[in-house]
């Protein structure tokens, strides 16, 4: 499952950015609304010059605390503009995460007049200063710190990593409840067959779990009742086989935001499966009930062909026959 968002500029904000020389603004504030990128806000160039704009940023109302936001600032000419990704520590994981995904697309609508980029998780690292050192640093490209290395590592799966540094994990590592701990164990111990785990106030939370039959009809329809995303773990038998069975489920209807929260955690709740000591024989991602049939899983346990290939007999088994020519010991010719 891909972790690019998909959200894209609106014709609005299109609109506002290619006229905003002409309107002489220093900046756009862009957010997300309707997962589209939209106008925010925007503010005029001064008399003052670049160095007196840049000021402009430390108005609370462009960097909100706890708010993420982009925003393109007009550099040294109305063709150079440098995208901004401010992401604080307070907001929320999902929005950390849908703008860290989301930033490539918006560059790539607004064009080649991006030139420049920087990244902070404080109104205080978009100074004039900040920017001057970025410039200094490395004029090809916007130069990152640790921490903006870490905030885009933590957010997104875009291969960035400090040259000095091993690349990091960047899954969404959501803290597990005490009650989906439990159902895991149980399920390891083989008390239950079926655990169904959810993402809720920032956690990784248990929603039920049971011991269903295990023909996969049952889990079939748990599966069809859930209208949002959800992680399941289903003990599966058939022709005297038993397998474990990680489902995904991830409908088409849910919003780009609950898409991105959940695919990035998918790789944590594996690895609290495997804490658990659960050993899988299958992984599914699926978007419908229809993809965890009792028939689909069956096949997927104990393929057709297997399961209908008769059984080896136990008889003498066959030799291969000798070669035709003189018998006994063999002998060099000289």
């Amino acid at each position: 499952m891909s972790c690019s968002s998909g959200i894209r500029a609106s014709p609005e904000l299109l609109e506002a950015f290619r006229g905003a020389g002409s309107a002489n603004k220093r900046l756009i504030k862009i957010g997300i609304r309707d997962e589209r990128f939209c106008e925010l806000d925007s503010k005029q160039c001064s008399a003052g010059g670049l160095l007196r704009d840049f000021e402009l940023l430390q108005d609370p109302s462009v960097f909100q605390d706890a708010v993420p936001c982009f925003v393109v600032f007009q550099l040294d000419s109305p063709s150079r503009w440098c995208l901004m990704m401010y992401v604080p520590d307070g907001s929320r994981v999902q929005d950390r995460m849908l703008f860290a995904s989301s930033r490539d697309r918006l560059k790539r609508d607004l064009g080649a007049s991006i030139s420049f980029e920087m990244f902070g998780s404080h109104r205080s690292e978009f100074s004039y200063s900040a920017y001057v050192h970025a410039a200094e640093t490395d004029q090809s490209a916007a130069p990152r710190t640790q921490r903006e290395y870490q905030i885009i590592h933590e957010t997104s799966n875009a291969n960035y990593a400090p040259p000095s540094a091993l690349a990091s994990s960047t899954t969404v590592l959501f803290p597990i409840t005490d009650k989906a701990q439990s159902a895991l164990k149980l399920f390891a111990s083989g008390s239950i067959n079926f655990v169904c785990l959810m993402i809720q106030n920032e956690q990784l939370e248990l929603q039920e779990s049971a011991a269903l039959a295990d023909d996969g009809r049952q889990f079939h329809a748990k599966v069809a009742a859930c209208r949002e995303s959800r992680f399941f773990l289903y003990r599966h038998s058939c022709h005297n086989t038993t397998g474990v069975f990680f489902v995904f489920l991830c409908p088409e209807s849910s919003t780009v935001r609950v898409k991105m929260t959940c695919a990035s955690a998918r790789a944590h709740v594996l690895s609290k499966i495997e804490e658990a000591k659960i050993a899988l024989h299958k992984r599914m991602d699926i978007s419908s009930a229809d993809d965890v049939t009792d028939s689909i899983l069956n096949e997927e346990l104990v393929p057709t062909d297997a399961a209908s290939r008769p059984a080896m007999s136990s008889g003498p088994s066959f030799q291969r026959p000798s070669r035709p020519g003189r018998k006994g010991t063999s002998r060099l010719l000289d």
